[in-house]
């Protein structure tokens, strides 16, 4: 788990991206992990500086005679902002972006198009200094990487999901790995299994660098990885570099084809299987289905695929909840109505009306979004079977010309960005929550709260409508207060 010294230098950090003007949570990622590889890069060169001449033995090093001066420990010390930048747009960026000048390999296929968007000499000393103060020692690198990766789970549609550290590090132990294995991710993210893997690997079988068979493996056949997303792609080939993976076989690619999956009878059947199994084995108590971008093709073998689970869920004991998104037109496939009937529960995601990727800024979920929601679903579905989730996350907007962007904060994160812009807010009445506004030099910026005050009216109308209970997204973004409100709906 991050310690809370490591979190407080990163949000400060991310602090730094934001006010900067790098405001996309990906981008932020992205461009802290380029500058993180060369910090890491530099180190990985000093170790090996370092055990070499204690072994007396000739190394040939990452960093040629003639770019030694593209090192973190040497330009970090340069002192003038414009040339450090200079010297980061001209020689130490298009330096990482060439380390594998063959291109057949990840990492030169996925850095390729690399693009370094630090847009200010202030602005990237000011990042530099702050990731110099990391310590990066141990399970610490893991634990970064993941407090990072848990920043894009608020990002609305466009966000990306990460396995926790400790759920990889359960995986990995249950598979035990060994030195003759291929190891794949279909859906590999930062490449957080490959690398806990392979730490497995180099922990549990040290002997396998003795083999030259086992070790040409291990470097060039043992370890794929698949996503959809190119910044990804790089974060995981940067990663796999670091980790000692010479190189890893990582791919652009769509793993999961949905429609593949949920039209053949025998593919339902032992994906259904295989979840109530795991269910069962564990004693968890339900079952939480939330299938996304569901195509219109798709529709009907997906409400197949609820209905067949219905049946082992009920006979075990095991309850099953169906997620949606609010209801509009292209989303009737997704058949609320024998949802309700053969699932226990059907939630309402009550949150993105706007999201990451909106044209305009505004409130994460208005009152009247919430209604809406609700009303409709109600139509189809039982009200008990009813569950709308609320958000516990407030979107923070800034708008420069058409250019629109926001971040996804936690409440707690919301009220210091209100205060710390000596921002007055003023409860509306279209939205029923605490807005706030102000400028910065063009730059135009809004926030809508999700707080207490808000999450009670939502909780009122829920309640108005008879439905079975609340859902939240997500858990650590709250204030203590919340369940406080939540607690007096529940006992209703």
């Amino acid at each position: 788990m991050i310690t809370g010294e490591l979190k407080n230098k990163v949000d400060k950090i991310w602090e730094i991206f934001w006010t900067g003007g790098i405001t996309n949570p990906l981008e932020v990622i992205e461009q802290f992990n380029y500058l993180l590889f060369i910090k890491q890069l530099d180190e990985v060169e000093t170790r090996k500086e370092r055990d070499a001449n204690i072994l007396g033995i000739p190394y040939e090093g990452i960093f040629p005679a003639d770019c030694q001066q593209y090192r973190w420990s040497k330009f970090k010390n340069l002192g003038d902002a414009n040339e450090i930048y200079d010297l980061m747009m001209n020689g130490v960026f298009p330096f990482i972006k060439n380390l594998h000048p063959d291109g057949e390999s990840a990492y030169s296929k996925y850095m390729g198009d690399a693009i370094f968007k630090i847009p200010t000499p202030a602005l990237l000393t000011k990042v530099i200094d702050g990731i110099d103060g990391l310590n990066l020692e141990g399970d610490s690198k893991g634990d970064l990487y993941e407090y990072l990766l848990s920043k894009l789970e608020s990002a609305g549609k466009n966000g990306q999901f990460r396995t926790p550290r400790h759920i990889i590090q359960m995986m990995v132990e249950l598979v035990k790995p060994v030195p003759s294995d291929i190891i794949c991710d279909p859906a590999m993210g930062s490449a957080g299994f490959l690398m806990e893997a392979q730490q497995y690997l180099r922990k549990n079988h040290q002997d396998l660098f003795l083999n030259a068979e086992q070790r040409e493996h291990f470097n060039h056949e043992m370890f794929y990885g698949f996503d959809m997303d190119r910044t990804m792609l790089r974060i995981g080939a940067m990663n796999m570099l670091l980790h000692g993976v010479d190189d890893p076989n990582i791919e652009y690619k769509d793993s999961i084809d949905m429609y593949s999956i949920l039209s053949s009878t025998t593919h339902r059947k032992t994906l259904i299987d295989n979840l109530v199994n795991e269910a069962m084995q564990y004693g968890i108590d339900g079952i939480n289905v939330d299938f996304e971008q569901i195509s219109l093709d798709c529709g009907e073998h997906y409400i197949e695929f609820i209905r067949e689970l219905s049946i082992p869920c009920r006979a075990n004991g095991i309850v099953l909840s169906v997620d949606n998104y609010v209801p509009t037109g292209y989303t009737n496939h997704y058949n609320r109505k024998e949802q309700g009937i053969v699932a226990d529960y059907v939630i309402i995601m009550g949150y993105d009306e706007h999201y990451a990727g909106s044209a305009e800024a505004g409130s994460v979920a208005s009152i009247n979004f919430v209604e809406e929601g609700i009303k409709q679903t109600v139509e189809q579905v039982p009200a008990n079977k009813i569950i709308n989730a609320v958000p516990f996350y407030t979107r923070i907007w800034s708008t420069t010309g058409t250019d629109v962007s926001s971040q996804a904060v936690g409440m707690t994160m919301a009220q210091e960005y209100i205060k710390a812009h000596n921002i007055e807010t003023v409860w509306d009445e279209e939205t029923c929550q605490n807005y706030g506004e102000y400028m910065d030099g063009d730059t135009y910026n809004q926030v809508w709260l999700e707080d207490a005050d808000s999450i009670k009216v939502k909780l009122n109308v829920m309640e108005n409508y008879g439905i079975g209970g609340v859902a939240e997204w997500r858990l650590g973004f709250e204030k203590p207060e919340i369940w406080d409100v939540i607690g007096e709906y529940l006992d209703k």
